[in-house]
């Protein structure tokens, strides 16, 4: 197994030296060649940021851990890659990384060290539901530095390849145990549906009018949440037995749609279609863009 040196003798007035590239918490040089680039990256911009003089480095070049992530945002927010929501919670994560660390910390002086007491320090946090963040929800913290640092490196405020969580042992990142995805038995979703079908209706709860109709496109089309609830009128054709799922500004993103042919649940099909072509009697004026917001569907986020 090849282990990984790097010569560094073009600053030999620095202290720069052929090198074993050792990951910290091991005694030999690491043979993991991401580990490699960033390690050399690393040694790299302490060298070089020696040999230049601290001083004459221009301060916008190395601007504060909170700029650079408030920068990131906005550049996220712009890209238009992933939704508000999203981006809204790569903004909590990242704001636990300014708490533990400070606002004017330089990306550069986190070390791989630091990153393992974050993650501990993540261990600590409780929710608004005061419960501890799940493992799962550390590693989405860790991927979105990560992302932090991707772009850090393309902004030169860090060396090319430096990025510490990509230093991480496996067993020091959070695992995520396998999860199976709950489901309802045809049994039980026939039972499901038939409760929404003679649920009692009342004036207190007008949204139930739509239940049955909105339970039997989820179970028959295996439409997402987001997917069914943003629903058109147009994407429903009774003719040609089909519901299409589209890009649209109800989900909050964009997307590529996709269709999805159904010849099962008549009846459910027939529910849907009379509640549809009736008008909305919910006492206010709805947005009648959508198919489930025409219908005084409450949205939960």
């Amino acid at each position: 197994m090849a282990r990984a040196y790097g010569d560094f003798r073009a600053w030999s007035a620095q202290g720069g030296k052929r090198e074993a590239l050792v990951v910290p918490g091991e005694s030999r040089a690491t043979a993991d060649p991401i580990a490699t680039q960033t390690l050399l990256a690393k040694r790299l911009s302490e060298l070089s940021e020696a040999k230049e003089n601290v001083v004459t480095v221009p301060r916008t070049r190395r601007p504060g851990l909170a700029a650079v992530i408030a920068e990131h945002l906005i550049a996220k927010d712009r890209e238009g890659q992933v939704s508000a929501d999203w981006n809204a919670c790569a903004g909590v994560f990242l704001g636990r990384a300014v708490d533990f660390w400070g606002t004017e910390r330089r990306l550069g002086s986190i070390e791989v060290e630091h990153v393992v007491d974050w993650i501990q320090y993540l261990r600590t946090v409780r929710t608004a539901h005061d419960r501890p963040l799940s493992d799962g929800t550390i590693r989405h913290h860790l991927n979105t530095l990560s992302n932090l640092y991707r772009r850090a490196q393309r902004r030169k405020y860090v060396a090319v390849g430096y990025n510490p969580v990509a230093l991480l042992d496996r067993g020091e990142r959070p695992r995520t145990p396998r999860s199976t995805t709950p489901f309802l038995e045809v049994p039980d979703a026939a039972l499901l549906l038939e409760a929404a079908r003679t649920y009692p209706r009342t004036s207190r709860e007008p949204e139930m009018a739509s239940a049955y109709p909105l339970l039997a496109t989820l179970l028959l089309t295996g439409g997402r949440r987001g997917e069914v609830l943003g629903l058109e009128l147009s994407d429903i054709s009774f003719d040609r037995k089909t519901v299409t799922f589209r890009p649209n500004r109800w989900r909050g993103k964009d997307g590529t749609g996709r269709d999805r042919f159904e010849d099962r649940g008549l009846g459910a099909r027939r529910a849907a279609r009379r509640r549809l072509e009736q008008p909305p009697s919910l006492g206010h004026e709805p947005v009648r863009t959508s198919a489930v917001a025409a219908h005084g569907i409450a949205r939960k986020k």
